[in-house]
């Protein structure tokens, strides 16, 4: 039997009322108040639970439950922000599927879980978000071991369900692919498992032919054009002198810098104060850097020989697919970037270049006056490049604070919120908050989120692996949700 309970007091903050030991009552329950006098019906969240005051009109060991208003229904089912309140001696109960109609309507199209409330779910009321949101950015905020991975394989499979815009993966230990063994023996599902919508994945790898041919991967190449001297930034800590360096040669082609680091000695560089002639290929470049200090330009260069023997994976003098992964962006299907044993830094540099080229492709189809191509780039450790102090990660910044414009969103996935810049963390539209263990990090996120998150620390808190809270600007407030399971989620639309 479901209880019900009777409205002791509230305001436009919080909502008080009184339930016996026994009842089932959990941080998190998402409960209605019936005000029959107003013909209105009120939502919130409970977020707190204790004894009565000694004093309170009540028996001995009642509970004392606070709640956090949501918004109100009218009484044709059309949502409203708090901006009234309950009568006193209203019924308080659980929400019924038919109750959250008006939040079904609101939901997005790309589904992700259910609706939970307290310790369970609500049937019938899926999580879903909205696309066009997630392209003004997107925040995935989760310690290890709470279900991040699961989260991003849900949500990567439901765009290619539903092909809203291209996504960017990029997959440096192998678990978006196929999958990896976990530590009692079964397999997680990849990407590759959702067969139905295989058309709909392109995966560009570094893997040996013989896995490329049987999966259908295509090789992922960079040219020599690729590459900008100022992505040494994100491979390798440069002191003020290697940054002009490398803010000097941003004129040059990336095949003219790589050639001239790597077979001519910067040593033999005439001097800025003689007049002795270069004999190089490259007088430009040798212009632009004679007058540079020679240690830093020594560093540089073992810096570009040892970057090009990390990379020599991928890195090739005149084969890019890059263009290529560009298109299959353009045309919304998930792109998956498999680089296993490619080194963070390797890793880095991959996403910058991609990111460069999407980039530069939607402002080309704005200034030309064609239709906006939607593109979301994740970017998993997100700290790395968008923390106050980020060496090299200009083009990540530019896409926080003006991709949007041009169709081009970020998806910032990170352990560490409270690293992040908060000028780049409040440009995301939409969190998805799981477990956090670090109390400055959980409260980052509080007062970051678009929609105020300050009274639900507690739930925030106590989320158990899988459980996350959304706030985004597609939904009248913050959801709780049950992500769903990956494998099962695969195996249902396997099925559809």
């Amino acid at each position: 039997m479901i209880p019900y309970f009777t409205l002791a007091s509230g305001s436009l903050l919080s909502y008080q009322f009184y339930a016996s030991p026994e009842d089932p009552i959990y941080a998190g329950d998402v409960i209605v108040i019936d005000d029959i006098i107003k013909n209105l019906h009120f939502f919130a969240k409970i977020t707190e639970i204790g004894s009565a005051a000694p004093n309170a009109p009540v028996p001995p060991h009642t509970v004392a439950v606070t709640a956090y208003p949501l918004g109100f229904a009218d009484e044709r089912k059309q949502f409203h922000p708090p901006k009234t309140t309950p009568n006193t001696g209203s019924v308080v109960r659980y929400p019924t599927s038919d109750d959250l109609t008006f939040l079904t309507r609101a939901m997005g199209d790309i589904e992700i879980g259910k609706m939970r409330s307290g310790t369970g779910v609500l049937e019938g009321v899926p999580t879903c978000l909205h696309a066009k949101m997630l392209t003004q950015h997107m925040g995935v905020f989760a310690t290890t071991g709470m279900g991040k991975s699961n989260f991003m394989k849900v949500f990567a499979a439901s765009v290619m369900r539903e092909k809203p815009f291209g996504m960017l993966l990029v997959d440096p230990h192998g678990e978006y692919v196929t999958g990896l063994r976990t530590a009692d023996g079964s397999v997680n599902y990849g990407l590759l498992q959702y067969k139905k919508k295989r058309a709909n994945l392109s995966i560009f790898s570094i893997r040996s032919d013989e896995v490329l041919t049987k999966n259908r991967l295509y090789r992922l190449s960079f040219s020599h054009h690729d590459f900008m001297a100022t992505d040494l930034g994100l491979m390798y800590p440069l002191n003020t002198a290697q940054q002009e360096i490398t803010f000097a040669l941003l004129p040059y082609p990336g095949e003219d810098i790589l050639d001239f680091f790597l077979n001519e000695d910067v040593d033999s560089l005439p001097s800025s104060i003689k007049t002795t002639a270069y004999l190089g290929n490259h007088p430009k470049i040798v212009h632009r850097l004679r007058s540079l200090d020679p240690d830093a330009l020594r560093v540089i260069q073992r810096h570009i020989e040892d970057m090009m023997e990390r990379c020599a994976f991928f890195m090739t003098k005149d084969v890019s697919t890059i263009q290529f992964i560009v298109d299959e962006l353009f045309q919304k299907k998930v792109v998956l970037i498999d680089v296993p044993q490619v080194s963070e830094q390797g890793e880095l540099f991959i996403i910058a270049v991609i990111t460069r080229a999407i980039l530069s492709a939607c402002k080309e189809r704005a200034a030309q006056g064609q239709d906006t191509r939607q593109v979301l780039i994740a970017i998993e450790e997100a700290q790395r490049v968008l923390g106050e102090n980020s060496m090299g990660a200009q083009i990540f910044r530019e896409v926080v604070m003006e991709g949007r414009k041009f169709g081009v969103g970020l998806c910032a996935i990170t352990q560490q919120p409270k690293n992040i810049d908060r000028r780049l963390l409040a440009q995301m539209n939409t969190s998805v908050i799981m477990g956090l263990s670090d109390q400055h990090d959980r409260q980052t996120m509080a007062t970051s989120a678009k929609q105020d998150l300050t009274k639900m620390m507690i739930e925030i808190q106590t989320l158990d692996r899988g459980d996350a809270i959304i706030s985004t600007l597609g939904i009248p407030f913050p959801v709780s949700a049950k992500i769903y399971h990956y494998e099962s989620y695969i195996d249902r639309l396997n099925q559809e």
